[in-house]
């Protein structure tokens, strides 16, 4: 049986890399409204991405044979809906972005709550030196 947290080390961060691609260009990075049709929509892209191949080789014919099994599908749906629920608010996004402009640094693009939240705090402990992580 297979599932999100068996997959190999290369396999996993490969997963994550497209379900943080699709979302952000389906959805955006920033928290909002969404609906199963949604979610469904990017495994479905996720799918039909490792799916399509001619010769899967290495991860890639690990996840490719990982998608034949609908418990796998599911889980897949479900880190999909918990990357949803860990995006931040427009209003934290704002803020940083306006700490950014206030200490001369480039916002970037972050579509994880906690990490957002690190450089936020980083920056007000340092008083505006670094966000560096």
């Amino acid at each position: 049986m297979y599932s999100i947290d068996t997959l190999s080390k290369q396999a996993k961060p490969s997963i994550a890399h497209y379900v943080d691609m699709y979302v952000r260009e389906s959805l955006g990075h920033v928290q909002g409204p969404y609906t199963p049709s949604d979610v469904k929509a990017i495994v479905e892209r996720i799918k039909g991405l490792y799916t399509r191949r001619r010769v899967p080789k290495g991860y890639i014919a690990e996840i490719s044979e990982a998608m034949k099994c609908e418990d796998f599908i599911k889980d897949l749906g479900n880190f999909i809906t918990q990357f949803l629920e860990n995006r931040p608010s427009q209003q934290r996004v704002d803020y940083y972005s306006d700490l950014c402009n206030q200490y001369g640094f480039t916002p970037k693009v972050i579509a994880n709550r906690d990490k957002l939240e690190l450089r936020i705090n980083k920056i007000i402990q340092t008083d505006g030196r670094t966000q560096d992580v």
